[in-house]
């Protein structure tokens, strides 16, 4: 991917770097592109970035005995190896461990929400149950009601009909 340098027209942050106002840098032809759209920078295919150049160690003749300073950068390039192992191990530790600990927040967020949905559907059972309950009370109250309805109706048919039948026979004993 090709990199253009941009001038800058107003200050910004740049991919967490602050970019001042008025200054040169380096961005990819996307982003300078997104840049140009958002007023950020001033039009990118003004200059192109030259290719920055690779400095190479010449090898060392044939004929010469490596030196001491080879020796040495050898030592450092197997201190550098050694030191970035156990960088990539540490990261990877701390990954495992990371991975291991969002693993056991997951499952307690999961077992939180089941006691959650167990208790609410306790909850909606025992209201369904008392709801039940008072809906039974209440039918039975209601039919206990109408009977004593109904029976006092009949006991006082009955009285009615019995002081009826008095008057009916108290009438024909006086004539």
């Amino acid at each position: 991917m090709a990199d253009v340098k941009v001038k800058t027209l107003k200050g910004f942050n740049n991919q967490g770097v602050y970019a001042k106002r008025r200054s040169t840098i380096t961005v990819s032809v996307e982003r300078a592109k997104e840049l140009a759209l958002l007023g950020l920078i001033e039009d990118p295919k003004v200059q192109k970035a030259r290719a920055e150049p690779q400095n190479k160690m010449a090898s060392q003749p044939a004929n010469k005995a490596p030196s001491q300073s080879a020796d040495k950068a050898a030592a450092d390039q197997a201190a550098a190896d050694k030191a970035a192992a156990d960088k990539a191990a540490a990261d990877q530790a701390a990954a495992d461990k990371a991975a291991a600990d969002k693993a056991a927040a997951d499952k307690a967020a999961a077992d939180h929400a089941a006691a959650e949905k167990a208790a609410a559907d306790k909850a909606a059972a025992d209201k369904a149950a008392a709801d039940q309950a008072a809906a039974e009370k209440a039918a039975a109250d209601k039919a206990a009601a109408d009977q004593a309805a109904a029976e006092k109706a009949a006991a006082e048919k009955a009285a009615a009909d019995q002081a009826t039948a008095d008057k009916s026979t108290a009438g024909k004993a006086a004539k």
